[in-house]
């Protein structure tokens, strides 16, 4: 299943191994998605930033159903 994490942005469910949300020295939040390497050019960490950790844990719980 292709789950998108940013705009035009798609990633298969299948190579996630694990997401977290970290906060930044900016005190915006950073979601890091950990996957197996694949041969599309993903190296196996994707960091995406929001700005508040309410729309991280939106695309936390997005990701979590999806794997499920």
């Amino acid at each position: 299943m292709l789950i998108e994490l940013k705009k035009d942005f798609f990633l298969n469910t299948a190579y996630i191994v694990s997401v977290e949300i970290v906060t930044n020295e900016t005190d915006n939040f950073s979601l890091i998605v950990k996957s197996l390497p694949n041969n599309q050019g993903n190296k196996g960490i994707i960091n995406i930033d929001f700005d508040d950790h309410k729309t991280a844990q939106k695309m936390v719980d997005k990701i979590k159903k999806a794997l499920n």
